[in-house]
């Protein structure tokens, strides 16, 4: 785990990505990081072992997800927050007489997502465990 976050620091500041990177980890990787000799009081850790928190390791915000987020053997997702742009897609749209107010209301359908244009795709990072750990 800590070669996983070593190896993580040294992406990001590689890539020159702008912003802080935030793992998004299942329970069992969020738990081994509280629980690691380093997370100490002597080397200014704010690791809490009583309310089972941390916010940050080897400069990348922690954040627990549950596992239903996670395909098999994926384990974490790892992402400078701002790299995908929200959208909404209009397929059809009408206007209908208002029923809380005097004038008409816009009525829609469509889809919302978000876009990584290609130049921001590799700040996002997909951590999978493989046989060899």
């Amino acid at each position: 785990m800590l070669k996983l976050f070593n190896d993580l620091n040294v992406y990001y500041t590689n890539i020159e990505a702008v912003g802080t990177p935030v793992a998004k980890c299942r329970p069992q990787l969020y738990n081994a990081i509280v629980d690691h000799p380093l997370t100490t009081k002597e080397k200014n850790s704010s690791a809490d072992i009583d309310q089972n928190e941390i916010y940050m390791f080897k400069d990348i915000i922690i954040q627990k997800a549950p596992e239903r987020l996670f395909q098999d053997g994926e384990v974490a997702y790892v992402y400078i927050p701002g790299v995908a742009k929200a959208f909404t897609g209009i397929n059809t749209a009408r206007t209908i007489e208002s029923e809380d107010f005097d004038g008409v209301a816009l009525q829609g359908a469509g889809k919302a997502g978000e876009f990584i244009i290609d130049d921001n795709k590799k700040a996002v990072v997909k951590v999978i465990l493989t046989p060899e750990g």
